[in-house]
């Protein structure tokens, strides 16, 4: 699935698709993107690296281990509650503000970021930016997302059992 078709497809992407719905941009053109000259994979690349740092891991962490209980009882292809959109709008809004740094730092536009992520996505499929352009536009499909936070959840609770087990002895 491409970029386009990702941001296409679903009601999900109301927010995020409305940002993104142009991904044409400068196929196959280079642009400058923080002050440097760089491949479209070089781009994304960046991206990637700048949204994998420390402080932005530690949040999200801390985002999902606040809110996972919310999506106890959670089933694939069943409703939603208020509670779960509301959660899940939550971190859109967290990843819009992280993409938003970025574009501030870098001149990078949105227009720019997904045209280069279609490219990428194009001309090496299988690479591991690809493959990582795929799983950052997964997560902000609400399904994605929602087993993410049931599995943090159960994780938590897992966790909390083996911890009162070890008390216990």
């Amino acid at each position: 699935m491409t970029c386009e078709d990702l941001i296409t497809s679903g009601k999900q992407w109301a927010k995020v698709g409305s940002i993104m719905a142009d991904c044409e941009g400068k196929k196959g053109q280079e642009a400058d993107a923080g002050g440097k000259t760089a491949t479209a994979e070089e781009r994304v690349q960046a991206l990637l690296e700048y949204c994998n740092d420390k402080d932005w891991n530690d949040s999200m962490e801390s985002f999902f281990n606040e809110n996972c209980a919310v999506f106890e009882g959670y089933e694939k292809g069943g409703e939603y509650s208020l509670q779960q959109t509301g959660v899940y709008q939550e971190f859109l809004d967290l990843f819009d503000s992280k993409l938003s740094e970025y574009m501030k730092q870098s001149g990078y536009t949105r227009r720019e970021i997904f045209s280069d992520f279609r490219q990428v996505e194009s001309e090496n499929p299988n690479s591991f930016t690809a493959t990582a352009i795929q799983f950052v536009l997964a997560v902000v499909e609400f399904e994605v997302f929602a087993e993410l936070m049931l599995d943090s959840y159960k994780t938590m609770q897992s966790k909390a059992g083996t911890g009162s087990k070890t008390q216990e002895q």
